[in-house]
């Protein structure tokens, strides 16, 4: 694995370069959600994201457009003016032994959302997600695998769209969720 550091990267985190990861990238068609190498091919869906994940795949419609709306609820939710890191967020589960259940539940959706479902290119949580967590106990009733599904295929457009700029240069979020997928599919077929 490289580590590389450049002004010319599209995002702003310190880069991974990672030639698997990016094989199977390649190897993804967006118009049809499928990674298909030959004859064979590995559907990327909804259904996919909740076998592997487990997340709901039922509920409330993600119609998430005003994420500002959202974020502010979610400030206001929180007690906070402006939005903390995710490590902040991760730090909170790890220190405050009284939290309310309501509060965990926030704290550690945020920090999967954050790390490994959807992880966006600052060291903050999207704005794009809070909506949901505004009433973190009824965050359930949100269809999760969808997003996570638009999240990580709007995250192939980017790398495909990159790349055609030859600049290969991508962030490390999505990358284990792809390992999972493929793993996950070499112990069914």
């Amino acid at each position: 694995m490289v580590i590389m550091d450049s002004p010319r990267c599209f995002f702003q985190r310190v880069l991974y370069t990672n030639v698997s990861i990016h094989w199977i990238a390649d190897h993804v068609d967006t118009e049809s959600g499928c990674i298909i190498v030959k004859d064979k091919f590995i559907p990327l869906s909804t259904h996919t994201v909740q076998c592997v994940l487990g997340i709901p795949s039922s509920g409330r419609k993600n119609e998430w457009t005003d994420a500002d709306t959202g974020r502010q609820a979610f400030l206001d939710k929180i007690g906070k003016s402006c939005l903390l890191s995710i490590t902040s967020f991760g730090d909170s589960l790890l220190q405050d032994q009284s939290m309310s259940d309501e509060d965990v539940i926030r704290n550690f959706v945020v920090v999967a959302l954050g790390t490994f479902l959807c992880p966006n290119l600052t060291e903050f949580p999207s704005s794009e997600y809070l909506i949901p967590l505004v009433d973190a106990v009824k965050c359930r009733q949100w269809n999760w695998c969808e997003f996570v599904h638009q999240w990580f295929m709007m995250q192939i457009r980017k790398y495909s769209d990159l790349k055609k700029k030859a600049e290969h240069c991508f962030y490390w979020g999505w990358r284990l969720f792809v390992f999972v997928m493929c793993e996950w599919s070499s112990l069914i077929c």
